[in-house]
């Protein structure tokens, strides 16, 4: 009898072991989990600033501290606002063999005969390009550079489907720059783009950045982050880094202060599975040049 029950307990080892072994090879094969464990994407919204000749800095100063703070934060996915064609033909030139992009003009002509966009950039060895496509903030979204709601100049918002070979799956990227004049254009460009992301991404994954020109205390802000689609990331993060600056600076140094407006953000499905294990904004400058006159703001995702 004695030695049955050992033989017995024997078994039962042996099958927990077994069970054991099949649930650990479930999250990683026969690697160790740790290796095949994706990476966090970095994503950036980033307000670059036109190319206008009456700046206090110049692009072509402002583009290399652009380039330096590009190479220390080492971005994923950028959502950019702002830049004319040569500014982007610039980035390019740097970072060909990094990033690919989506830009859809809005065609307003302010200096030269060009005009400002907000593209998507992407790492290309991480992410492939699926899909893409634009919307106009207006009564007529789909009738290209309409403008609605006393919006001071027609405005769109780009987004990009894109496939992420380390975490295998697929998400969007929607990118925007709401007016800067009229609130009327902006809550009513909120109410817009809720809508317009549920018609398009469906159940998927979606990364929402831009220069809302609206900050956290807002009506706009608050149908972004309440209508069930998207949240703040700053709302979720884990840690926080430096969110008593003002996301928009106007090329001087604004002192910290607790609650400081930020108009810059990156929101996030609220309901998809994720951990924001960081929300920052980065507050370079080199040598005392700025890149912009805002800062960028970026956010680590963590899929796993």
């Amino acid at each position: 009898m004695r030695n049955n029950r050992i033989i017995l307990i024997y078994l039962l080892l042996c099958m927990s072991i077994g069970v054991a072994c099949t649930k650990a090879s479930d999250y990683g094969g026969d690697s160790d989990p740790s290796e095949t464990e994706a990476t966090p994407i970095r994503v950036a919204t980033y307000n670059i600033r036109s190319n206008f000749g009456s700046d206090t800095q110049d692009w072509d100063t402002r583009l290399t501290s652009l380039d330096a703070l590009f190479q220390k934060y080492d971005f994923d996915i950028i959502g950019v606002q702002e830049p004319y064609q040569r500014q982007i033909d610039d980035l390019m030139a740097l970072y060909e063999d990094t990033y690919d992009y989506y830009v859809v003009h809005t065609g307003n002509i302010v200096v030269g005969g060009v005009s400002h966009s907000n593209p998507v950039f992407w790492r290309k060895s991480r992410f492939t390009l699926q899909d893409q496509g634009v919307f106009w903030f207006s009564t007529t979204p789909e009738v290209e550079g309409s403008v609605s709601w006393d919006a001071s100049q027609a405005r769109n918002c780009v987004w990009v489907k894109l496939y992420d070979k380390e975490y295998k799956l697929s998400f969007f990227v929607f990118n925007v720059h709401f007016d800067h004049q009229s609130t009327t254009a902006r809550n009513n460009s909120a109410v817009l783009l809720m809508n317009k992301i549920k018609a398009i991404a469906g159940a998927h994954l979606v990364i929402c950045t831009g220069d809302f020109n609206t900050n956290q205390n807002t009506t706009a802000f608050a149908t972004l982050t309440t209508s069930n689609v998207l949240i703040d990331t700053h709302s979720i993060a884990e840690k926080v880094v430096n969110d008593d600056y003002k996301t928009s600076h106007g090329y001087s140094i604004i002192p910290p202060e607790e609650g400081s407006l930020r108009i810059d953000h990156v929101l996030i499905s609220e309901l998809f599975p994720k951990k924001v294990k960081l929300w920052q904004c980065a507050i370079d400058n080199f040598d005392g040049n700025w890149a912009s006159d805002h800062y960028p703001v970026f956010i680590d995702l963590d899929l796993n």
